[in-house]
Formats: structure tokens, sequence, C-alpha cells
């Protein structure tokens, strides 16, 4: 998630980070984000990463945002970028899960493969606020721009 967040900053982009206080207690949160959250739990960090993300990138949360968006909970974004082979074995247990009918073919559809960070923030830069397709929302007092799909 840093490497997607540093190159977003790279190229002129508004990070806002989402992380429970356990997880930046073990971690480095990205500092330079444009605005750092820090929530006391991780149910407190899904609620708002559900509300206000544009898009998904998070393997912890993989399974989770698939699945809600498969029941139309959202439709957002769900990213993944191929840095190596780092997710083929994922993408293996997902056709395989295909192949023995556990999930429809058509779920293989509700995310986006990337081969380079580039490649994902053209894609967000891509989205506009045309037709109400984004929205804006007060959190801590600041205002964020948030892209709907």
């Amino acid at each position: 998630m840093g490497t997607l967040a540093r190159s977003a900053l790279d190229h002129g982009g508004i990070v806002v980070g989402i992380i429970p206080q356990s997880s930046l207690d073990r971690e480095q949160g990205l500092v330079e984000a444009s605005d750092l959250i820090v929530t006391d739990t991780l149910r407190q960090h899904k609620a708002l990463m559900g509300e206000y993300a544009p898009a998904f990138v998070a393997l912890e949360e993989t399974i989770e945002t698939l699945t809600l968006r498969q029941l139309s909970y959202h439709s957002k974004l769900i990213i993944f970028v191929t840095l190596g082979d780092y997710y083929d074995p994922l993408f293996a247990l997902f056709e395989h899960a295909v192949g023995q009918g556990y999930i429809a073919a058509e779920h293989t559809r509700l995310y986006d493969i990337f081969n380079s960070v580039d490649e994902a923030i053209a894609l967000l830069e891509h989205m506009s606020c045309e037709d109400s397709a984004c929205r804006r929302v007060v959190y801590n007092d600041k205002e964020y721009l948030l892209l709907k799909r």
C-alpha cells in the first residue's frame, strides 16, 4: 500500500491514510500522506475505509471487499498491482474456485489487475466528477472530494 500511496503523491495526488492505532504501533504509517487518520479499532478502520475509499488496494481486506462488491454493497474499484508475481497464487485460487463451481466466473471481473503503479494511477486519474461521480465528505473538520464509481 505504501508504494502505491507514495507514487500517487509523486504524481500530485492526495493520499488519505486510515490506520488503526494498533497497526501504527507496530509499523510506520505513511507520515507524508496528505492526511493520516488514526482509528482506535480495526472495526473503525474498516468502517471508514468502506465509507470513504474510492478504491481498495489492501490485501488484508481483499476477500471481504470482493464479497461486499459481489453482494452489491458497493461498486468501488478493487485494484491489484502485480509487483512481480506476488498475487499469482491468489489469482490461481480464484480460478480454482471458479473451476470447482465455488464462485461464478463473472466474479473474477469484480477487480482490476495492473502491472504497475502508474497504470493503476492512470485509471484513477481518468475518474472524474462529471454527472455526480464524486461527493464531498467532511471528517475531523477536513473536507475531502471522493470519487464514486
